[in-house]
């Protein structure tokens, strides 16, 4: 099988953005965090080796601290590991965009065999509606910060138009969940 992006590139790079923008962190933590945001948490043994060899790299450093009478490590993300990590986002970015690309290179392929005529205004269409969509992340993400409230309600009121479209038109809503919330 071929990934967009490696399983391992992905845990490494959700742990570094963790402990850039929570600060330092100890493995349980993290392993809280990834079953706080992917209902998934990987074994203790996982985090911990894979945050030994980030230390080992360089990437994280690791300071002990008694806690409850125990001892626990705290992993930070060093310079030269926020500097891999910058890297490392400007490559997922790329290999997104390629992969995409190659997407919608494929949909523009199949849509000239159906439909020759249609093909190029679906494809047009498409681009739109995700550059739309883009868009509308960015600016949700920004925002969350400043008016999450009104943010979330935006988007409910927007869920609920295009369900009410879906169900108008007679297309199946491709979530299990058909309500808002």
């Amino acid at each position: 099988m071929s990934f967009i992006f490696s399983p391992n590139d992905m845990i490494d790079s959700f742990i570094l953005m963790n402990l850039t923008l929570k600060g330092p962190l100890h493995g349980y933590a993290i392993a809280s965090i990834f079953e706080e945001k992917f209902d998934w948490k990987p074994s203790l043994t996982t985090i911990y080796n894979i945050l030994k060899k980030m230390e080992l790299a360089g990437i994280v450093s690791a300071t002990e601290k008694i806690e409850s009478g125990r001892v626990q490590k705290l992993y930070s993300i060093t310079d030269k590991g926020k500097d891999f990590f910058e890297e490392h986002k400007k490559k997922m970015k790329k290999r997104m965009r390629e992969t995409f690309s190659q997407f919608f290179t494929l949909f523009q392929d199949v849509e000239k065999l159906e439909r020759p005529e249609e093909a190029q205004i679906s494809t047009d269409k498409i681009k739109d509606t995700l550059n739309l969509l883009r868009k509308n992340s960015m600016l949700v993400m920004v925002l969350m910060r400043k008016s999450p409230e009104k943010v979330q309600k935006i988007l409910k009121n927007s869920l609920t138009s295009l369900m009410e479209l879906a169900q108008k038109e007679n297309v199946p809503i491709p979530f299990e969940n058909n309500s808002v919330s």
